[in-house]
């Protein structure tokens, strides 16, 4: 199960190690195996259900090449590379192999497809799978209810069906693709799921819950359906554009952009697709820092802001302050003025010649307006500011902090303590060391494994 790419004959041994530490790691057994080598292929995956009177079904296909870290992040069905003569071979290997081994459950068997066309068994995963719901909302069956009734010795009572429509999956992650899609760990301070026909939701937070390191990143899965493969794209934009989740970074931006590239409409997904078509500047491009620092300024107005170190309760307040003030909210350097709209209930935010009213939502959610553009957001405090989203991203603001002894003698004695030292941008376990102490090393050796 450990995988590496191998590039040359001198990186065959360290390759090797890792594949099998990574193996003895997840499964408790270091046993690796060479496999063919596949250019621009595409993850393709047959849905079968058996029970143990000898019914056995293949449910159709569904595509999960959009990968990062070999982690899927979009799955549909059908796949558009896989017409009726392809599809039914598929089937029928997926048959074949689950038969061999008197196989009785819900399962997925895995394949690779090259350009050409033609298909290499990849793993059997015995079990129902994240993406499970394409299958259902194509075929209209009830996989978990018939898992059930396969467990229980019961007899499958369904038949086979060919696809209806078209169905996406897109997942949505607790992590940041502008930095290497690191997982990003916090409080939930706002979810909230569009309700649009065709549109099902699988959800595993709600406001409150805590995203830590221990647990995959995945929050929720947005299913979409509709009669056509363009549809179904269409209609997961717009589900997409009204998805907000606040707390925690997510990739909600990241499947936007991705619901809108030609080579996604057009069909042409392998796994190479994120690596050949996005780049993090793409999505920092997206995001309009001045109007992200006016949604910023004026949805503090109504978080309870505590500066470090200041009692004063009209920092506290929020809208509760004198209502006449303007005041001035410096945000990582920016100045922004903020007057308060009696009539409206809404702070007025200004930045140079940009303005916009800033309008609470409820649930973390706030309403910004200009002259030209109103949009809905989600804003939380941060250790050291606010954030708010934008566009499905995050944007985060430092607010300025009275100095105090102990962080004057950490910024002071500080560079001495960590000079060259390496902080890592998430947890992990030191699983080998290849130095000593004293030690003479050279540039590029490797020196540990995390």
């Amino acid at each position: 199960r450990g995988m590496r790419l191998v590039n040359d004959l001198r990186e065959l041994g360290p390759g090797l190690e890792g594949a099998q530490r990574e193996a003895q790691a997840a499964f408790g057994d270091p046993t690796v195996f060479l496999e063919r080598f596949v250019e621009n292929p595409r993850h393709i995956e047959i849905q079968i259900i058996a029970d143990v009177h000898g019914t056995c079904l293949a449910l159709g296909e569904r595509e999960c090449s959009i990968q990062r870290r070999y982690q899927k992040v979009v799955e549909e069905s059908p796949s558009p590379a896989v017409g009726a003569d392809l599809r039914a071979q598929l089937e029928d290997a997926a048959v074949k192999l689950a038969r061999a081994v008197g196989y009785a459950n819900a399962g997925t068997v895995e394949f690779m497809l090259d350009e050409a066309r033609r298909f290499y068994f990849l793993e059997m995963n015995a079990r129902l799978q994240v993406e499970h719901p394409v299958t259902e909302m194509v075929t209209g069956l009830d996989l978990v209810r018939e898992q059930f009734i396969a467990a229980s010795g019961g007899e499958l009572n369904i038949e086979k069906r060919a696809p209806s429509g078209h169905a996406i999956e897109a997942r949505i992650y607790a992590e940041d693709p502008i930095h290497d899609f690191l997982p990003s760990t916090g409080r939930i301070t706002t979810f909230e799921a569009p309700k649009l026909a065709g549109v099902r939701h699988d959800v595993a937070v709600e406001v409150g819950s805590v995203v830590s390191s221990a647990y995959d990143p995945m929050l929720a899965k947005l299913i979409v359906h509709d009669a056509t493969r363009t549809g179904a794209i269409a209609k997961l934009a717009a589900a997409l554009d009204n998805y907000l989740v606040g707390g925690v970074v997510t990739n909600i931006g990241l499947l936007r952009w991705l619901a809108e590239q030609p080579a996604f409409a057009s069909g042409d997904t392998t796994t190479n697709f994120l690596p050949l078509h996005f780049r993090a500047e793409i999505l920092e491009r997206m995001v309009d820092r001045e109007l992200a620092e006016l949604a910023a300024a004026g949805a503090m107005q109504f978080l309870s802001v505590q500066y470090e170190g200041s009692p004063d309760p009209w920092r506290t307040l929020g809208a509760w302050r004198h209502l006449a003030e303007t005041r001035r909210v410096s945000l990582s350097g920016a100045v922004i003025e903020v007057t308060w709209q009696h009539e409206t209930g809404s702070w007025l935010c200004r930045r140079g010649d940009r303005s916009a009213l800033v309008s609470p939502k409820g649930n973390g959610t706030f309403e910004l307006a200009t002259a030209s553009h109103r949009a809905k957001y989600a804003a939380w405090l941060t250790s050291d500011g606010v954030a708010v989203t934008q566009g499905g991203m995050v944007v985060a603001f430092s607010l300025p902090r009275r100095p105090t002894d102990a962080a004057d003698a950490a910024h002071r004695h500080g560079g001495e303590s960590v000079k060259g030292s390496v902080e890592a941008p998430m947890s992990g376990t030191i699983v080998k060391v290849n130095v000593k102490p004293g030690e003479i090393v050279s540039a590029f050796q490797v020196l540990l494994v995390m």
